[in-house]
């Protein structure tokens, strides 16, 4: 999200140290070590700057960061950058993230410093996002954009067929109709047929996306109020804000 610095980043970090949220801190801590360690880094220097990122209490074992928020940012994105690199240098490193169009500033930052730095790496960063972004490193030998075409007909019909093993055959010939070949739609529209099917074995398929998104709504009573009023403040919020509008309890 825009309005997460590091968010993607922060997620890939804690899977790659596997981080569960049921660790104590000292667990935590200790996993820090161990995944630092094996990449070879020196401790005291980078068990700090990951600590903080990761919000893991340091104990009293190091001490803490005294740096300049923006010597302390620096810092880190080299930092994170070298550690993935030596992830690929140890075994080969496929890194995967989504939907880069929604992607905060930080993290694009740090993916640029990844394809600068790993033209020869054991490194594969796969990125997807919408035809509209436009990524700040440019061209470089070691970049291939590939432009994703909508799916065919029988592509789209054997997605529902997968998605979908149960649905008659006029359903599954209207959701292919209706979605035009997008996945996004096709996986939505066959989740609301599925999810309106009667014992009798009739199904309701949504006219449009929108439809399909509401009805699901619908059947979320409990949490419809929230939804609405936070489709109201826009795509960005706070939850404070969330919960002084009163869609929050």
């Amino acid at each position: 999200m825009q309005g997460t610095a590091f968010q993607p980043l922060i997620e890939l970090v804690t899977q790659g140290v596997r981080l569960d949220p049921s660790d104590t801190p000292a667990e935590k801590l200790g996993k820090l070590e161990q995944a630092l360690g094996r990449a070879g880094f020196s401790l005291s220097e980078t068990v700090p700057l990951f600590a903080d990122f990761l919000s893991i209490p340091l104990g009293v074992t190091y001490t803490p960061l005294d740096l300049h928020p923006d010597v302390q940012r620096r810092k880190t994105l080299a930092a994170l950058a070298d550690w993935n690199l030596r992830l690929g240098a140890l075994q080969p490193l496929t890194m995967l993230m989504e939907d880069l169009h929604w992607c905060d500033p930080s993290s694009l930052e740090l993916i640029e410093r990844l394809v600068q730095q790993s033209p020869t790496a054991r490194v594969l960063l796969v990125c997807t996002a919408r035809s509209e972004f436009q990524s700040p490193w440019g061209s470089r030998s070691n970049l291939t954009t590939v432009t994703l075409a909508r799916l065919t007909r029988r592509q789209a019909r054997e997605m529902v067929a997968t998605l979908g093993p149960t649905l008659p055959a006029t359903a599954m010939d209207a959701i292919v109709a209706r979605a035009d070949g997008v996945p996004l739609y096709i996986e939505e529209l066959t989740k609301a047929a599925l999810e309106s099917e009667t014992p009798a074995g009739d199904v309701a398929t949504p006219d449009t996306l929108q439809d399909s998104l509401m009805a699901r709504l619908d059947r979320l009573s409990a949490v419809k109020e929230v939804a609405l009023r936070a489709a109201v403040l826009g795509r960005e919020f706070s939850y404070e804000l969330l919960a002084a509008a009163g869609g929050s309890r």
